[in-house]
Order: structure tokens, then sequence, then C-alpha cells
């Protein structure tokens, strides 16, 4: 059986939460009964999963509910990314060491510099764009992923004739993400003290997020009612318990899709 893959992290989640950070004040997680039991992840995942069919139907909204704030709708991927970017604060925030990926992608570094010479002379892979790699003087974890990408583009020709082995090209291209992550985590955390701890904030950003949606998915809900594919087009986040079954002559429950919202 093969491995399963690993999710990447999504990309541009600092800007996003930059964006939506003057929102997190409004947001008011204590008495967000719809936030309760939901796991943050998750909830990201599933609106981003999500997003294309939702905006599939933005026109058809905007047709049928013109008082309806179709901004939520459209605020959705900078909200979840933004969710997504205050867990990561929240979960590593306390124990980032920037010293340890430091010191780990240095040494790495230079071992990928150094094994690169001989290929170099040998007319393998492209010395000028090694020099370019050598010389910049940039960020540690902007050399990493550059010495990450350039192996990878040589590694056809290298294989075999090189004692770098496949995985340490890997390596260097997490080890350069993880710093990059980790930098900008160390700097924010001063920044954002003056804001609140950080456990409130990613509630507070989970709190914007299941707001937008589940605005989205009342005005999907109306537009898509004779269809009934409110489920298929956006998940509800959270199960509710099921109704009892009805007795003989009570009234008809309303549809899952509205009572589940």
């Amino acid at each position: 059986m093969g491995k399963t893959k690993k999710k990447s992290a999504p990309q541009g989640t600092a800007e996003a939460f930059a964006r939506i950070e003057a929102h997190l004040a409004s947001a008011n997680p204590a008495g967000a009964d719809q936030v309760a039991g939901l796991e943050l992840t998750t909830v990201v995942t599933t609106i981003l999963g999500a997003l294309p069919a939702v905006r599939a139907h933005r026109e058809a909204i905007v047709a049928a509910l013109p008082g309806h704030p179709v901004e939520l709708l459209d605020a959705l991927e900078d909200r979840a990314l933004g969710a997504w970017y205050a867990n990561q604060l929240a979960l590593h925030g306390a124990d980032v060491d920037v010293t340890v990926l430091e010191a780990d992608g240095q040494r790495l570094r230079e071992d990928l510099l150094i094994a690169a010479e001989p290929l170099a002379h040998r007319d393998l892979i492209d010395r000028a764009r090694l020099a370019e790699i050598r010389g910049a003087g940039g960020p540690l974890h902007v050399d990493l992923v550059a010495l990450a990408e350039f192996y990878s583009a040589h590694w056809s020709k290298i294989v075999g004739k090189t004692p770098v082995e496949k995985k340490e090209v890997e390596q260097a291209a997490k080890l350069g993400a993880d710093l990059a992550l980790a930098v900008d985590i160390q700097a924010q955390l001063a920044r954002l003290a003056e804001l609140g701890d950080l456990d409130t904030l990613r509630s507070q950003a989970l709190a914007l997020l299941v707001e937008a949606y589940d605005a989205t998915r009342r005005a999907l809900a109306y537009v898509r009612w004779h269809e009934g594919d409110l489920e298929a087009i956006a998940p509800t986040l959270k199960k509710r318990v099921a109704r009892a079954k009805k007795a003989p002559g009570e009234e008809s429950p309303l549809p899952p899709s509205v009572i589940e919202n």
C-alpha cells in the first residue's frame, strides 16, 4: 500500500490574516454557539474545498437576494486562510525556536553548496545559477528553497553522481518552509500581543469564518431550495442531533439543509 501524501499548507495565509485583522475585535467567540465543537483545520479545509462551487452561485445569490451581504461570500477565502494562520500562531507561537532550525538549515545549505561544486566543474549543473545562489546573501530559508529547486531541476542528470540524497533535497525544501514560517511567527508575536492572547485571536478568526460561511449557506439554501443540493455545494460544518421520529399528524420538520445550518 502506498504512503498517504501529506497535504501542503495553504498559501498566502499571513497576508490573508493581515486583511482580516481589523475585523477580529468584532467577533464574539465567547457567545458564538455555532463554533462550539468545531475543529479549526477541518473547518478551513471544508470551506476552501467548497469555495469553487459556492462562487459559481454568486451571481444567482445577488440576483435573488439583493439585500444579502455578498461581501461575506467574497471574504470566505481570506477568512479561511487567516483562521488557519491564527491557528498556527496559537499552536506554535509559544515554542518557536528559530535557532535550532537555523543551525540545521545552515549545515544543510553548506552541504548542498559544497556537493554542487564538483557537479558544476563537470558541467552537470548550471554554474551561473549556483554562483547566484551562493552569492545571494539573502535569508537562509530563501537559499534552502532555492537549493532544493536547483537540485530537483538537475536531478535526472546528477542522480548517482553526487553524495547528496533525494531526501536531503526534500529536507531543504521543508526546512526552508518551516524556517520561513517560524521567522514570520516570531516577528508577529510581539505585534499581535497588543490585540490579545493567541487563543482568543484564533477563536475570533474562527468565529469570523463561520459567520461568513453560515450567511452564505443561508443564501444558497434559498437559491437552491428546489434543487435540494445545498450539502453538495456547501457542506454543513456541524451535524446536529437528529430529530425524534415525528408522531402521527405532527408537522413535517424543516429540510436538513436548513436545520443543520
